[in-house]
């Protein structure tokens, strides 16, 4: 069996993408024919090996990102059957959204970070220090908000951060909320899924964001 076998299956509406793990540094190449090796109960619509292993993918127009251990790396999925990596910025992250060409995400050291595709070949980094010693549990956007969770072996901060000007996240708000590990946004409230090392259980925490302060 190959080693390279498919670790995620991502899908959405304009495109179904087969990730796998390969050696860091690895050229990203067509796999079409592993829909015929390993079949799915849902139509292969393409795919595209990248490299290293994922950790988190957003969408935005034609545009697919994927974070993980080689990098953030970007795919044009115009044509779904064929996927198009046009760059790599060199970041670890955990956990991303997008927008347009921007990207924001969390790394492993309590860092925002914020990449501008504008140009796919060199994009512009920017690294903003949000809590040191914390790493990124999950991270949602909503208006001009990024609703952030940084999560620590025992601990975790859920933190509100404005980025209506991208190039200066501010943080307006914080709270102790435990170890949230995903994060969704609808109208008025934030949904954490909490985890514990200690204890065998999650649960859901609902969190009023109506006044982010």
């Amino acid at each position: 069996m190959p080693s390279h076998l498919p670790t995620r299956i991502i899908g959405a509406v304009t495109a179904v993408f087969l990730l796998a793990s390969l050696a860091p540094g690895a050229i990203a190449q067509p796999c079409t024919d592993y829909a015929a090796i390993y079949p799915y109960p849902a139509p292969l619509l393409g795919g595209i090996i990248g490299s290293g292993a994922p950790e988190d993918v957003a969408l935005s127009g034609k545009w697919a990102y994927v974070a993980g251990s080689a990098g953030l790396q970007l795919f044009e999925i115009t044509d779904p059957e064929n996927p198009v990596h046009l760059g790599t910025a060199d970041v670890s992250l955990t956990c991303i959204v997008a927008e347009g060409t921007l990207v924001y995400g969390l790394d492993y050291e309590g860092s925002l970070l914020v990449i501008d595709f504008a140009e796919p070949t060199a994009p512009q980094v920017s690294q903003h220090m949000l809590y040191f010693g914390l790493f990124g549990g999950g991270l949602a956007k909503a208006g001009d908000n990024l609703y952030v969770s940084l999560i620590g072996t025992f601990e975790g901060i859920f933190l509100v951060v404005d980025v209506s000007e991208p190039a200066a996240p501010a943080e307006i708000g914080r709270l102790f909320a435990g170890r949230g590990v995903d994060i969704a946004v609808a109208g008025s409230a934030a949904y954490l899924v909490l985890t514990n090392y200690e204890y065998p259980h999650s649960y859901l925490r609902v969190v009023d964001i109506s006044d982010p302060t």
